[in-house]
């Protein structure tokens, strides 16, 4: 256990990460440390302060909202996926990005140039994460409930080209062709 907080925060500031992409992931989006900051921040903070938390904590919210920001940017995305139970914070964050925001994949279908938001990740977002995952597009996953942990961690043991970064209550699943299976576990 100790171990695993070890390779986590060893993980989360680029320390043993051998994928040149995923280290590219982690330096600019999980950990950025103190020589990025984005404009975005504030809208996120201005949204979250306006807006009632029903069921979500204010920090997770927030952090997780920032990631979602400073992953969009590092991947590039085109178009931000959101799930319908997602809280406002997290389309502020997409909109400040510079993607264009899909409110519900509907008859879109996500591509290498999109990234999917799905929060809470829980039985009914399974399928669509892996109809998103079999287009290209980039997954970010947020509290998952327990049953869903148990798929994903099935989805971790196949075979999955590109890059999987993981923590407790957050992963990002980050397709590449060609690309060998690497998974990291991460402090988010």
């Amino acid at each position: 256990m100790i171990f695993d907080s070890y390779l986590r925060w060893r993980h989360s500031k680029g320390f043993g990460v051998h994928s040149p992409f995923a280290y590219h992931i982690v330096t600019t989006a999980i950990t950025p440390g103190r020589r990025y900051a984005y404009y975005g921040y504030a809208p996120i903070d201005t949204i979250l302060e306006t807006t009632p938390a029903k069921d979500f904590s204010f920090g997770k919210i927030r952090k997780d909202a920032r990631l979602l920001l400073r992953l969009s940017v590092a991947l590039g995305a085109k178009r931000i996926f959101l799930s319908p139970e997602a809280h406002p914070a997290f389309r502020v964050a997409a909109e400040v990005s510079g993607g264009m925001v899909v409110p519900d994949m509907g008859n879109c279908y996500p591509s290498a140039d999109d990234l999917v938001l799905l929060t809470p990740f829980n039985e009914k977002s399974f399928n669509l994460m892996k109809d998103a995952i079999a287009g290209g597009a980039a997954v970010m996953l947020t509290s998952p409930s327990p049953f869903s942990a148990n798929l994903l961690k099935g989805i971790l043991s196949q075979d999955f080209d590109g890059v999987m970064l993981y923590g407790k209550r957050t992963a990002l699943l980050l397709p590449r062709p060609h690309t060998a299976h690497a998974r990291y576990s991460m402090a988010f």
